[in-house]
């Protein structure tokens, strides 16, 4: 049921993430069962990540991150979660003059 859930897609994850805390309604096999839906769904592949990536900030992506680990940390039914560094050099910040206060000048 779990695998069937994944596939048929998000709504039908949260669904079985609803599911799986509902005793009342569920037995206790179903309801471990789903729960599995709460902290581990099926991930796509790095091909998929990478093209993502590409599509989102362009063809030089992994020159904004450094330590790309290519291995998800945590998975839902929606994203991914990776644990990479942003390069320093890459990073900065725009202040409007809008945004200052008394205190900026």
């Amino acid at each position: 049921i779990r695998y069937a859930l994944q596939k048929a897609g998000p709504a039908f994850v949260k669904l079985g993430q609803w599911a799986s805390t509902r005793r009342d309604l569920f037995s206790a096999d179903i309801c471990e069962t789903l729960s599995g839906l709460q902290r581990d769904c099926y991930t796509h592949s790095w091909n998929n990540t990478r093209k993502i990536m590409e599509e989102n900030f362009g063809p030089n992506w992994e020159e904004i991150f450094t330590d790309i680990n290519t291995t998800p940390i945590g998975s839902g039914c929606v994203a991914q979660v990776y644990k990479w560094h942003v390069a320093a050099d890459t990073v900065s910040t725009k202040i409007d003059e809008e945004d200052r206060t008394d205190t900026d000048a």
